[in-house]
């Protein structure tokens, strides 16, 4: 039992690793449409981060948390090159801002253009220590951070990484009840919220990746087929060709001996060598171009027969006027 414990457990660290622990860059892609708006995602990105990133500092709130708050919005611009990286980043700011950046401010109005600088301390006299990471700006960049990395991961890579976001959130509850209160619970439902909407955006992206790639492969599976129709055709239309001509000439090889009285034996060495030729040469092209009955499989048989019963009847007629 505890071997399969310490294998299912080494088993999920690799796991983890494998899907969260990667420093290859991933840039986010640009916006299709016009190309002065590819880059619009990137500029909106940046400006989310500077709104919320730039937390005034005044009385009230904790000379960390201005620091804080940058490094948070540095994270989430990051996110948009190396999601993975930024991630951790910004898991490590929720950890240290839940231990050292305090607001003494009411939850709903943490948001950067609501603290004005210099508030006096009286202000909200009643008021219990609020983490920066439990503000409206530390929830609301965290979430963005999950938002960017859902969109370019696996969906069960952005799943583990919202669960361990719920854990650490659940961990400074446990072990920093004073700082925290109640607050992180707020933060659940935004944080998945953020990763079910990437995690959409990106199976939308996918799918409609897949569908363009499958009309380029059917468009190019139309043209190759079209191209090896063409070629078959050509290659009927080649094989009737000379194989029509070919028989014309092995019958009139057989036959001119015997329009011919007491021919020499010269004569009938070469005009067997040459149905011999004949007959070998439409072996070979059978061989090469083979007999295509795709479309025409029925016109194509009537057709080489009739042509073949042309050939040897004008072939007769020929030979007996000679005689």
């Amino acid at each position: 039992m505890r071997r399969k414990q310490a294998a299912a457990r080494r088993g999920l660290l690799a796991a983890l690793r494998a899907d969260l622990w990667s420093t290859a860059a991933d840039p986010l892609p640009r916006m299709r449409g016009p190309r002065p708006l590819a880059r619009l995602p990137h500029v909106l990105v940046v400006l989310y981060a500077l709104v919320l990133g730039l937390f005034p500092d005044g009385e009230g709130i904790d000379p960390t948390v201005p620091l804080l708050a940058t490094a948070q919005a540095a994270t989430l611009v990051a996110a948009m090159f190396r999601p993975l990286p930024a991630f951790w980043a910004s898991l490590a700011v929720v950890l240290a801002g839940a231990r050292a950046g305090m607001t003494y401010l009411p939850q709903t109005l943490t948001f950067p253009w609501m603290v004005g600088p210099g508030a006096p301390p009286s202000r909200f006299p009643h008021n219990d220590a609020v983490a920066f990471p439990w503000t409206g700006s530390g929830i609301f960049l965290h979430a963005g951070v999950l938002f960017l990395l859902a969109l370019r991961v696996r969906p069960r890579a952005a799943a583990e990484a919202l669960a361990i976001s719920v854990l650490g959130a659940a961990a400074c509850v446990v072990f920093l009840p004073q700082q925290t209160g109640g607050t992180p619970v707020i933060a659940l439902p935004v944080y998945a919220l953020a990763v079910a909407s990437g995690t959409m955006i990106r199976m939308l992206r996918t799918t409609r990746n897949r569908l363009e790639a499958q009309e380029e492969l059917t468009a190019e599976e139309r043209a190759h087929r079209t191209l090896l129709q063409e070629r078959s055709r050509i290659a009927r239309e080649l094989h009737d060709v000379v194989a029509h001509h070919m028989s014309v000439i092995s019958i009139q090889a057989q036959v001119a001996p015997h329009l011919v009285h007491d021919p020499p034996d010269e004569l009938r060495d070469n005009l067997a060598g040459i149905r011999e030729n004949a007959v070998e040469a439409l072996t070979e092209l059978r061989r090469i171009l083979g007999v295509l009955r795709t479309e025409d499989g029925a016109d194509a048989p009537s057709r080489r027969r009739s042509r073949r019963s042309t050939g040897s009847a004008s072939c007769w007629r020929t030979c007996a006027a000679r005689a």
